[in-house]
This record gives structure tokens, sequence and C-alpha cells, in this order.
């Protein structure tokens, strides 16, 4: 019986020294052999340009999805680090076929003329300066400019085609008319518009510091006489003191109708102008909501 268990337990102890023994062959192995980092893409990434389009088909107008430049930013570790410049698209879409997956990637649309890119990289600008960059008006009406940024440095976890999606830098303004009798709307004003906006959104106010305001009118050759999309442009704005003022013809009698906007204007949005019998009533078309990402909107060259 004496024997048997000295034999049990000499047993024991070769398992557990050959159990000590992989265990530190394991560890030194491990030590060895580190884990290898994944690669990253060998290919390039291509960005593909469209525009986030409204919930509901149909509500964009001929002209509101029309590109005339493209170009974008990259930002590395909060430096603009390259630029690039989209080429004229041969069948009417828009690619940027960059050079690694790497920081965050802005692109802009229809700029020229007041956003210079090789200036901005000459200069060594920071994302918090480039975030800072405004549009103003040109002209007498709002330029119609798009925005939109890629994580690159996200996107490489699932390489090849990837897709950006622009957001219009304007809110549109349309007419509705609900008078039971005959309505002739004559001209359409909001006062003290903000004459320029934020390159890109930001957390903080809609509006630059100091921005100049100015009255946006426009006035009808032939009085509108029913719905009309479109008839105004603005700036994405924060302002207390937008005003809406319409002159119109209403069952034969003159009437300059006015209303107040409360809170500030989005871009990317409808707002309606609902004109009544004797008031205007100002809200956010909700049936028509925001571009949205998922669908394709067609660009036009």
């Amino acid at each position: 019986m004496k024997t048997t268990m000295n034999v049990h337990a000499k047993t024991n102890r070769l398992m557990a020294g050959w159990l000590l023994a992989g265990a530190l062959l394991t560890a030194c192995s491990e030590k060895e052999n580190p884990q290898i980092p994944q690669a990253p893409p060998s290919e390039p990434p291509v960005v593909s340009v469209r525009l986030a389009d409204y919930h509901q088909s149909g509500a964009s107008l001929d002209g509101e999805n029309a590109l005339t430049d493209l170009g974008a930013c990259l930002f590395e570790d909060g430096v603009l680090t390259r630029v690039y410049e989209a080429p004229d698209p041969a069948d009417g879409s828009w690619d940027l076929a960059l050079d690694r997956y790497a920081g965050v990637l802005y692109l802009v649309a229809n700029v020229s003329g007041q956003i210079d890119l090789s200036e901005a990289l000459e200069q060594g600008m920071t994302e918090a300066e480039w975030l800072k960059r405004t549009v103003s008006v040109a002209g007498e009406r709002p330029q119609h400019f798009f925005s939109g940024r890629v994580n690159l440095e996200d996107a490489a976890a699932t390489p090849g085609q990837l897709s950006a999606a622009l957001t219009r830098g304007v809110a549109r303004f349309d007419l509705r008319i609900r008078t039971a009798g005959i309505a002739e709307v004559r001209s359409i004003t909001l006062t003290n518009t903000a004459q320029a906006a934020y390159l890109f959104p930001g957390s903080g106010s809609l509006s630059p510091a100091a921005v100049s305001l100015k009255d946006a009118s426009v006035r009808f050759d032939m009085p509108l006489t029913a719905d009309t999309p479109a008839v105004l442009y603005l700036f994405e704005q924060e302002n207390h003191d937008l005003e809406v003022r319409i002159e119109a013809r209403i069952d034969g009698r003159e009437k300059t109708l006015t209303g107040r906007f409360e809170g500030g204007v989005e871009r990317n949005r409808i707002y309606t102008l609902t004109l009544t019998k004797d008031t205007i009533d100002i809200q956010l078309d909700l049936s028509i909501d925001e571009w949205q990402p998922g669908s394709d909107t067609e660009l036009v060259p």
C-alpha cells in the first residue's frame, strides 16, 4: 500500500513538472513571436461623393444639385497636410482618389472664389482654424455651397470605395397660399438676414460673430397665385431679428403682412411661409425633412 502511494506521488510530481514546462514554453513563444498588427489596406481609398437627400423623393428642385467645383482637405493630427481637387466628371459622378487611410477628410463644393485650399495648405492651417472658415453672400443671393467629412482612419476597417455625403449650406423657403379668396403675392422680404455662414456646421452659434445683416427680398414680375417652392434661400443663422414681410393683393385689397421668425435658421432644411387671409404662418415644413445620408441624388456638373 505504501509503494502504491509513492508511485502516485511521483506521477503527480512528473505531471506538474510537464505542465509547468509547457507554460514556460508558451510564455517564451509569445514573447518571441508577438502578435503582428494588421497591415493597412494595400489599395488607396477612393471617395465617391453624393448628396444626402430628403426622406421623400422629388423634394429637390432643378439646379439644387449642381456642383461647379469640388475639393477636399486632409487633416492629420489637427494640421492640414494635403489638398485635393476633383477633376471634372466624365459620367456625372464625382470621385476623389486619395493616398492613404489617415486623418479626417473635409470636402467642400461650390466655394471657388471664396475658399483657396492651396493657400490654406501653405499657411499650415489647423483643423480648429479650418472649422471657423466662412462663406459670404455673393451678389444678392447666398452661394449654394456644400460640405461634408469622412474619418479615413475609421474607414480603414472596411477598405474600398468610400461614400461621402455632402450637405447643403443653405436653407430653402417655400410659399404656401391658403386663402379662401384670391391672393396675389407681389413681393417677399426677409429682414436682417446674415450675410455669411460657417463652412461646416459647429456645436456653438449658427452664425459667425459680428456677422453683417441685410434684407433679402424678391419681387415677382408676375404675382404668385399658387404654392411656389424656393422663393428665397438663406444661410444658416442664429438670428433673433428675422422678420418676414409679404406684399400681396387679397380679394382686391392691397395688404402688407408681417410675421416674426422664432429661433434660428438651420442649413439643409425647408421652411414654409403659409399665407392665410390676414396672417403669415411661418414654420419648418415637417412633412419634408432635412437631407439625410442613405439615398443617392444625382449630381449635376
